[in-house]
């Protein structure tokens, strides 16, 4: 039969969590002074979808996606408890070959790459002084960099409002598997398992202070709504 240029149009939301690596702060580090504990960062994703057929068992999907991604970390060293919890938020764009596995049109992988804008940042920190039992607590949008000394505490501080301290853009692989469930002719649910693998350091070098190197990766669970495009013969 023949196939539309597009013949699915799709909307899909759901959870996540990442999974952001490259900086030994927001890690699980150790050593004699510092014990770091990188926490899981509950986010989630929507967007819409549309596909392309290249034959029954491959198209290509594009989609525009709203992401919430970041970090959630609690630091120890001598006298001083601290966690901080960042939320970075993106618009990206993704392009992406589906094949069907094993002659299964509802089973399906797919591998490509993503293109993300980063348009705010939000960060909440956390500070226990055991030595003196005092807390505080601080929201703010922007990003508190710390440049510690080698016992753990902290040499130089550098607070660096909005996004001046992050790249503009971001790059990456996308992978995911999914499952299709056929409501009618014309509908469809989906279940999918996506990881989206940040490929480029997304902080800016400082002129004041080391900004140390981090990148994005996250996996989420997509469900989504198809309406499918039938030919009308």
């Amino acid at each position: 039969m023949p196939k539309r240029f597009i013949n699915k149009i799709e909307v899909f939301a759901g959870p996540s969590l990442s999974f952001n690596y490259g900086n030994k702060f927001i890690e699980n580090y150790k050593d004699e002074f510092v014990m770091n504990k990188r926490k899981i960062k509950p986010s989630y994703v929507l967007g819409v979808g549309v596909y392309h057929p290249m034959n029954d068992c491959l198209d290509i999907n594009f989609r525009l996606m709203y992401e919430e991604k970041g970090t959630n970390s609690q630091m120890e060293t001598p006298g001083l408890l601290r966690k901080t919890d960042y939320t970075y938020r993106y618009v990206t764009i993704s392009l992406a070959p589906r094949i069907s596995l094993f002659n299964n049109t509802k089973l399906k992988v797919s591998a490509g790459g993503f293109f993300s804008k980063i348009r705010n940042v939000e960060g909440r920190a956390y500070a226990l002084d055991t030595q003196n039992n005092v807390t505080f607590v601080s929201n703010f949008n922007g990003r508190e960099i710390r440049e510690l000394r080698p016992d753990g505490s902290t040499g130089s501080i550098t607070f660096a409002p909005g996004l001046k301290s992050f790249q503009d853009f971001d790059f990456g692989i996308t992978l995911s598997l999914s499952y299709s469930i056929t409501i009618n002719s014309s509908n469809e649910l989906t279940i999918q398992l996506q990881d989206n693998l940040g490929l480029q350091n997304i902080n800016k070098q400082l002129d004041v202070i080391v900004n140390p190197p981090e990148k994005n990766h996250t996996i989420s669970i997509l469900i989504g709504y198809s309406l499918n495009r039938i030919v009308k013969l």
